[in-house]
């Protein structure tokens, strides 16, 4: 109970002056849903900066996930975030994006905070079997060009398990509960550690600097790699075994008449041991 009472202060402000100086930092204490805010961010006009924008709550009463599900927020001690960017690359450059910066985030856990988090296609963290945190990418895009990112994380950070809400008690955890006893720092640190990942993570991904380094760390933190899965596609389902993504960030999957199919949307579940 002691952890969910911990927040984010405005000191994360000041410490993120320091490691993305060029980020504009807001930090609520409750609101509906940061993506939803993020999205009224215009779209700088001219030669304005094109500065990217962080937007940290300590709660959110209406967060959303995938498809317009409902993301359940488990209190205090958690990050719920949206980061905001305007870059100039074209529409069909987008489809790893979520995928890069899931492996990043996941690369940044493991190495700071020696967590073995993994990620499953196409947009949660997975900790110990349970999910550590979610993504959201919304895109604004004209004349096939992207012109603004929105891009939602929820990062169950000191939030005990048996204060999530009781709907997702049994499948959700946080870092507190897989760090073998060592104190995290405090969550200012942890969410200054998130938007220096996803920053850098970025500016190497509108620079076209990332896909060597992507199918490197997708193939150590893939959740779903080599597993027997179930695909669910518009109403149809298809099982196999989940042999990695494409160059397109499709799921690949073998199907049991041996036949490999992509998979550029939908869900995929574990198979029940």
């Amino acid at each position: 109970m002691r952890n969910c009472a911990r927040k984010i202060t405005p000191n994360l402000a000041a410490i993120c002056r320091h490691r993305a100086p060029n980020v504009r930092v807001e930090i609520l204490e409750e609101i509906d849903s940061t993506n939803s805010l993020a999205a009224t961010i215009p779209v700088p006009a001219g030669e304005s900066p094109r500065n990217p924008v962080a937007i940290f709550a300590n709660r959110q009463t209406a967060g959303r996930g995938r498809a317009g599900r409902k993301w359940a927020s488990g209190g205090f001690g958690n990050i719920y975030a949206s980061f905001v960017f305007f870059p100039t690359i074209r529409a069909g450059e987008i489809a790893n994006w979520t995928l890069w910066q899931g492996a990043s985030i996941c690369e940044m856990l493991n190495k700071k905070y020696g967590v073995p988090a993994k990620i499953k296609w196409p947009n949660d963290l997975f900790l110990g079997g349970k999910k550590l945190a979610g993504m959201l990418t919304d895109v604004l895009a004209d004349a096939g060009h992207v012109r603004k990112i929105v891009f939602g994380v929820g990062l169950n950070v000191f939030c005990e398990e048996e204060n999530f809400p009781e709907e997702i008690r049994s499948v959700a955890t946080s870092l507190a509960a897989h760090n073998n006893g060592e104190p995290l720092p405090d969550l200012d640190i942890v969410a200054a550690d998130l938007l220096e990942c996803i920053v850098a993570a970025a500016e190497a991904f509108f620079a076209g600097k990332y896909r060597e380094r992507l199918a490197e760390l997708w193939a150590r933190y893939d959740l779903l790699r080599d597993k027997v899965v179930t695909a669910i596609y518009g109403n149809e389902k298809f099982s196999g075994v989940a042999i990695g993504v494409d160059s397109g960030g499709s799921l690949k999957i073998r199907l049991r008449d041996g036949n490999i199919r992509a998979f550029s949307a939908g869900d995929a579940t574990l198979a029940k041991e």
